[in-house]
């Protein structure tokens, strides 16, 4: 895809939109799942600690990990945490999304704890 720079930066905002959707498509994600992470990416931090039900979670000042094509919880512990067996970790701090550790989702937004 060739961008002119001469469009306005709405135009240009759409054409990497566009191409981003087309890379992951390509790759092996779903539109669901596309439209799942772009949620993810927007949604800001709750600023007082608390989740969107009002709950306060334990883990405000964890980080947090997107799950992308090839992807395991060993492999992200791995390379996040810089230790593989740590996966235990990732997986007991989001057990209320990962209904089983063997099986996580292209897109899917995971709770880290500190390296």
């Amino acid at each position: 895809m060739v961008v002119n720079l001469a469009d306005s930066t709405e135009n240009i905002k759409t054409y990497l939109v566009a191409g981003t959707k087309n890379c992951l498509l390509s790759g092996g994600m779903k539109a669901e799942q596309i439209e799942t992470l772009k949620t993810n990416l927007s949604a800001k931090p709750a600023a007082s600690g608390e989740d969107k039900t009002g709950e306060t979670n334990n883990i405000y000042n964890a980080s947090t990990y997107i799950v992308v094509k090839g992807d395991c919880l060993w492999s992200i512990a791995r390379k996040q945490l810089e230790d593989g067996t740590r996966y235990i970790e990732i997986y007991k701090l989001n057990e209320n999304t990962i209904k089983n550790p063997d099986m996580i989702m292209i897109g899917q937004k995971l709770v880290l704890s500190e390296k």
